[in-house]
């Protein structure tokens, strides 16, 4: 899989997908900042990038490693 797919419910998922899609309108997080969507949060460090649903699955993104949850 080329991308991870996190929804309000349930676990991540890796996700095969045929082309890369961009959305130039999409939020860019900075070291230190976060966004918060329907029933998801996103938090951006210098040691990587932690995304979780309101059931407390998600992800850990960061350059060396992924981790789902």
């Amino acid at each position: 899989g080329g991308a991870v797919g996190l929804g309000p419910r349930g676990a991540a998922a890796l996700i095969c997908h045929g082309d890369t899609v961009a959305n130039p309108d999409a939020p860019v997080l900075g070291y230190g900042q976060a966004w918060q969507g329907p029933g998801m949060a996103c938090t951006a460090a210098q040691n990587g990038l932690r995304c979780t649903n309101a059931e407390g699955h998600g992800f850990e993104l960061a350059r060396a490693r992924l981790r789902l949850f």
